[in-house]
């Protein structure tokens, strides 16, 4: 057992056994397009198999749509999306993200800092090489698309 406190941790900590994994690398690279960015992410690991997310804050309340389906959304909500593209728009603005992913089901990771706002995840086991294409503009209530350019 340990004493409460942060001195009690540090000293007891001096005496254990630790285990070191391999460091990972990741890389974020953005590119600038027409209404919008890509976002590539990388990771290198002597280790396959870590698990990691890409995740995508929207301030609520809205939509969110994907080819199957339509649900009205407020901040303190997580999806993920498994495949394809997902709308989120409210009044006339939109946002379209994608393609999606699904390598595992942990909605808050450890160390995950789920801020305010709806969150779109996308979940990956490593290595990843994933490139997220963000995309906004306009939102037509008339034809129920994303309107970019």
């Amino acid at each position: 057992p340990v004493a409460w406190g942060v001195e009690a941790f540090n000293a007891a900590n001096q005496t254990r056994e630790h285990v070191f994994l391999p460091k990972i690398d990741m890389w974020m690279d953005i590119d600038k397009v027409d209404n919008g960015f890509d976002v590539r992410a990388r990771t290198e690991c002597e280790m396959d198999r870590i698990t990691f997310q890409i995740e995508v804050a929207f301030r609520g309340p809205g939509h969110w749509e994907t080819e199957q389906q339509v649900t009205k959304v407020t901040d303190g909500q997580t999806a993920i999306l498994k495949e394809g593209y997902g709308i989120f728009h409210t009044g006339n603005h939109g946002f379209r993200i994608g393609p999606g992913a699904i390598s595992h089901r942990m909605w808050n990771m450890r160390a995950a800092n789920a801020g305010p706002g709806f969150r779109v995840i996308m979940t990956f086991e490593s290595p990843v090489d994933h490139c997220l294409e963000i995309r906004y503009g306009v939102w037509s209530s008339a034809t129920h698309e994303l309107i970019v350019g």
